[in-house]
């Protein structure tokens, strides 16, 4: 009697789907959990919630409609493969964004298990899984990474569409100078919502139709082209609303005025695509068509077919012996920094000595992990913050995130290019006592910038430059010294050379 004949079939089957169900759950719960938390947590804000909302309610509307042939599984062995080294790359490298791809490789195993491209209300599996990757928070990475880049694009575009009205026109970097006034293209009108918001429109609109690779690359194209010369109009007619605003009688930056012209242009562009794809994909229908992308059969390797009992309980064993190690693998993240000090703080300004204070013990615990380095000075009731880091996408954020966590409601103000500063207003929740927040950024070779985004657009042009945050905290109060105040900040740009005035 062979050593198979031990154990009724059922017990294999049962083994192997306890190993492959608790693997799967510990490898996906902590990159599920970080996800969840993006919804609600501040900096992260998106349209994560309505992409698993249209997630779910697509996956819900096919699978409640009848299968119409039969079902092709996936490589189940191949996925579980594809989702262990996602998780094991996002613990060595400490990224949670790598991590919380894996649960777009089990959206598509499930789709496809699920059988939603064979029934009559069919989908593309494939288009499903991208529409879940929207749950990410693809808007706050698309303007951290390449904000800059955007609003260098962003700022030609609408100088294009102003050039052939306007005489007394100049366009230089992300200024905008216009009849004399300076209009300057900051971060939040990089496009980055527009590019995020209508590419949910093209995927979900994929996900129905389920495109072929011409339709795919024609989709693209269309959809990149439409947002940057969306955005393009908004800066236009922001502009010529922000010059021209005593005639019009409209404060177009007022924000029930800026909201809605936002809201016309995405309107606008997502209008244009849902129409061409309408439009292209009636006229598939009457043509013989190729097997769409995400519904042709998924082939794999022969070696991938696990048959025999024995190997099958193996290698499920083996699977949940892996997934529970990886947690148990010590971090080495590749875009730590080293160990560095901040620049020196002046000793006495506006007649305040300076005082240091220590870091909060969950602050040195992460300087001490990813390396980089923190002062925090104060000086009577103004504060300084300085950061420095070799690793800019690791230790630099704006106040929306850091200073909302600290107990603030935070508000962007606007941006000085004289300073090269970005200005908030925070609100402290206990007492609601208002502060002015000024952030600069300041790199070794005297670069300055004014927003995360373009420190990090430079910092990919020259990777070994570090760069330091210098935040100015100015309190709103009624006995402050108002010309102590123009002291102090006159000092600390002089201390940091971030004052561009000649």
């Amino acid at each position: 009697m062979s050593y198979v004949e031990h154990f009724p079939p059922h017990f294999y089957n049962r083994t192997v789907l306890f190993c492959l169900i608790a693997g799967a759950t510990v490898i996906a719960i902590e990159p599920a959990i970080w996800l969840f938390q993006t919804w609600y947590q501040p900096g992260y804000e998106g349209t994560g919630v309505v992409a698993f909302g249209l997630t779910v309610g697509f996956f819900l509307w096919s699978c409640s409609s009848p299968v119409l042939r039969a079902r092709t599984t996936p490589a189940t062995w191949l996925l579980l493969l594809v989702s262990a080294i996602l998780r094991l790359v996002s613990q060595l490298l400490d990224i949670n964004v790598v991590g919380a791809l894996l649960l777009c490789v089990d959206v598509y195993a499930i789709a496809r298990i699920a059988g939603v491209d064979v029934r009559q209300r069919s989908l593309s599996p494939l288009w499903l899984a991208v529409l879940f990757a929207f749950s990410l928070p693809i808007e706050p990475m698309l303007q951290r990474v390449f904000g800059y880049g955007l609003q260098l694009v962003s700022a030609q575009v609408s100088c294009a569409l102003l050039a052939p009205f306007f005489s007394d026109l100049a366009c230089e970097g992300v200024r905008i100078t216009l009849a004399g006034r300076d209009v300057l293209v900051d971060l939040p009108c990089s496009g980055s919502e527009l590019l995020s918001l209508s590419a949910l429109v093209l995927v979900g609109l994929f996900c129905a139709v389920r495109p072929d690779h011409r339709m795919v690359y024609k989709g693209l194209f269309l959809w990149l082209s439409l947002s940057l010369l969306g955005n393009g109009v908004r800066i236009a007619v922001l502009a010529v609303g922000i010059v021209y605003q005593q005639d019009i009688g409209l404060d177009v930056m007022a924000p029930l005025p800026h909201t809605l012209i936002g809201l016309v242009i995405v309107a606008g562009v997502s209008s244009i695509l849902v129409a061409w794809v309408l439009t292209v994909s009636s006229k598939r229908e009457l043509l013989p068509t190729k097997p769409s992308v995400g519904v042709s059969r998924f082939r794999y390797p022969r070696l991938l077919a696990i048959s025999h009992p024995t190997l099958k309980v193996s290698f499920s064993i083996m699977f949940l012996v892996f997934a529970l190690g990886i947690g148990t693998l010590k971090p080495q993240p590749v875009d730590s920094s080293p160990t560095l000090i901040p620049p020196s703080t002046p000793l006495v300004v506006a007649n305040f000595a300076a005082v240091e204070h220590p870091l909060s013990s969950l602050e040195q615990t992460y300087f001490s992990q990813y390396g980089g380095g923190a002062k925090r000075v104060s000086y009577g009731p103004y504060g300084l913050l300085l950061v420095t880091t070799a690793s800019p996408l690791r230790h630099l954020h704006d106040p929306t995130i850091c200073l909302t966590s600290a107990g603030f409601d935070v508000r962007l103000l606007g941006t000085d290019h004289v300073m090269s500063s970005t200005i908030y207003a925070a609100t402290r929740r206990e007492d609601n006592s208002v502060f002015d927040v000024y952030v600069s950024y300041l790199a070794d070779n005297g670069d300055t910038a004014s927003s995360v985004a373009e420190v990090v657009w430079r910092w990919f042009q020259a990777p070994q430059t570090r760069w330091t945050m210098v935040q100015r905290i100015v309190p709103r109060e009624d006995n402050l010294d108002e010309l102590k105040t123009r002291a102090w900040m006159a000092s600390m740009n002089r201390a940091y050379n971030l004052s561009q005035e000649t």
